[in-house]
């Protein structure tokens, strides 16, 4: 029994420095999501929603950590008022821009742009990496309930055009913006949002897979 203590001991001791060397040093950041949202996306185990000023990895360039914005998006904050009027924002990665400093991100330097003329337009950006226009169109139903757009702007590049013949339906899944609430989608999203070290393995273990497959 006393040995089977020390062993447990050993194990809290050892996950705890490393808990504190993976997020204090190395300065990974949690999963920062909220929950996962099924229908908004036809790509599987996606559907994230971000917390607010929620922090993510970029390593592209060399590893930086930077913070999303008060509704959870990549780029600068959004004034959220009666008057606001909203304009949403999709494509890719080069719209979602998570490789460089949110202020330098395009619909940053549209909102900047805008607040000197239009100052009650509000840029929200829906960019999606690995996203093709079909996502994009998923995307766009969930969100525009939560910011009622003014304008829609869509963003195409040559990748954006994916073939998916016989699997377009633009007819919203049943169960379309409900949140799940699966046991496993619980665990797993309560675990990395409380250890950057467990969401640093998770992401390895994801990388790793998607990249054999």
């Amino acid at each position: 029994m006393k040995k089977t203590l020390i062993i447990i001991s050993a194990v809290i001791t050892a996950f705890l420095i490393t808990e504190v060397l993976t997020k204090e040093i190395l300065d990974f950041p949690e999963y920062g999501i909220t929950e996962h949202v099924i229908g908004i996306t036809t790509l599987k185990n996606r559907g994230e929603i971000y917390k607010p000023f929620s922090k993510y990895m970029n390593n592209e360039n060399g590893y930086k950590v930077f913070r999303r914005n008060n509704a959870g998006f990549p780029g600068s904050n959004i004034v959220i008022t009666d008057t606001s009027k909203y304009i949403l924002v999709l494509g890719n990665s080069f719209v979602e821009g998570y490789q460089v400093q949110p202020d330098s991100i395009s619909t940053s330097v549209f909102q900047s742009r805008l607040n000197n003329t239009e100052p009650q337009c509000q840029v929200v950006n829906l960019g999606a990496s690995g996203h093709d226009i079909y996502d994009l169109w998923l995307r766009v139903n969930f969100f525009e309930r939560l910011f009622t757009p003014a304008t829609l702007i869509l963003i195409i590049t040559e990748n954006s055009l994916i073939n998916r013949g016989a699997n377009l339906d633009f007819v919203l899944p049943s169960q379309f913006g409900i949140v799940n609430n699966s046991f496993k989608s619980k665990v797993l999203t309560f675990s990395r949002n409380s250890s950057s070290f467990i969401n640093l393995i998770s992401t390895a273990l994801k990388y790793t897979f998607t990249k054999n497959n």
